[in-house]
């Protein structure tokens, strides 16, 4: 009877214990001490942080510089794409290299060319303010892993309208793995193509942001099933992830989306996504 009751005193104790250290961070303390303080700051970020001048233009000037990187990527990875995988020139849009010039890359170099121009007065003045003014802190959730759904529309061509759905993992803050569908349509009193069709796919997709600055480069692969075409449907896409400052942030995410049937294109968009 008697080692009953002293397990019984000593479980209570260890319960005591463990409740009176779980009371103690609803204590009161004076205002002016903060035992979080320099453990984690984003605990007492619950309003998003107002960007200073500075931050605004240099936020600018970033999204400039990676947006001119996409396009160059682009157009290098849609020519060889095609180049690798054979194409044999008979897609729904006739390709032509044009004289035998690589004509989606030389596309996407003068458009980054033109972007990473404007970028530069952006980076420039956003740097020197920042520097004159100074800039608050930028804080961002501590970890953004966990199941995730990313919605995104688009606009481009022959299509005019595309959505897709993917929900997955964030395996860290910056690699994201998941599976979803994809739709297309078109109006076909804006643009109208020869034998192109409704688009509906599903696919598995990997996506990767480079880096945890507010606004950082990403990269997005996709690969599965159209079922309009009866054929493999490949995805590639670059662009920008713009991080918001508040908690449990909900990246935005501005791309350059080129999607394949099997080893031909079918269309190019401009895509914005969502994260939540």
């Amino acid at each position: 009877m008697k080692q009953v009751v002293r397990v019984v005193v000593a479980v209570l104790l260890l319960a005591s214990l463990n409740l009176s250290s779980a009371m103690a961070q609803y204590a009161y303390r004076p205002s002016d001490e903060n035992p979080f303080q320099l453990e984690n700051l984003s605990l007492q970020t619950t309003t998003p942080i107002t960007l200073t001048r500075g931050q605004k233009l240099t936020d600018v000037g970033r999204t400039l510089l990676f947006s001119s990187a996409a396009f160059a990527l682009m157009g290098v990875a849609h020519d060889a794409y095609i180049g690798f995988m054979g194409h044999d020139g008979s897609s729904p849009i006739e390709y032509d290299y044009g004289g035998g010039l690589p004509i989606a890359t030389i596309a996407g170099f003068e458009a980054a060319v033109f972007a990473g121009v404007v970028s530069v007065p952006f980076l420039i003045a956003g740097k020197a303010i920042s520097k004159n003014e100074g800039s608050e802190p930028l804080v961002f959730d501590g970890d953004y892993r966990g199941f995730k759904t990313i919605i995104e529309t688009g606009f481009g061509a022959p299509y005019v309208i595309n959505i897709d759905a993917v929900h997955g993992y964030y395996l860290t803050n910056n690699l994201f793995l998941g599976a979803g569908a994809g739709f297309d349509c078109w109006d076909s009193q804006v643009v109208y193509f020869d034998g192109m069709k409704p688009s509906f796919n599903l696919y598995g997709n990997a996506r990767i942001a480079l880096g945890n600055k507010r606004i950082s480069p990403y990269f997005s692969g996709s690969f599965g099933y159209n079922f309009s075409y009866r054929e493999s449907y490949t995805g590639l896409e670059f662009g920008v992830r713009v991080r918001q400052l508040k908690r449990n942030n909900s990246p935005l995410w501005v791309g350059i989306k080129g999607k394949y049937a099997s080893f031909d294109p079918i269309g190019f968009a401009l895509n914005c996504s969502w994260s939540f």
